[in-house]
């Protein structure tokens, strides 16, 4: 697994100077929720643009989902969360992406 969300939210965490004021992130994990995240957004002027694609190693109930989620409620300002199976309508081309929900 890239874990990819995770090194940037570490990173964002230590150094935020170091980083521009918008970001754009697509099914980001992170084990451990950045709880600075918000303040650094505010703090920089910025936002932030999340986007999930459900499949086996991006389920729903994963705490990066319910924590954007709760984050774009809480201060649409600062995030935009897009659940692209749940919030858009799907091209036809990418029915092969399409993942069985469980249930």
């Amino acid at each position: 697994q890239c874990m990819g969300g995770a090194m940037f939210f570490r990173a964002l965490q230590k150094s935020p100077e170091t980083f521009a004021a918008r970001h754009v992130l697509h099914n980001c994990t992170i084990g451990t929720w950045p709880q600075e995240l918000p303040r650094i957004l505010q703090s920089k002027g910025g936002g932030v643009k999340s986007f999930w694609w459900y499949d086996p190693d991006h389920l729903r109930d994963a705490n990066v989902y319910r924590e954007f989620t709760a984050l774009m409620d809480r201060n649409p300002e600062l995030c935009t969360f897009v659940d692209l199976q749940r919030d858009r309508e799907i091209p036809a081309f990418f029915d092969f992406g399409r993942v069985p929900e469980p249930g």
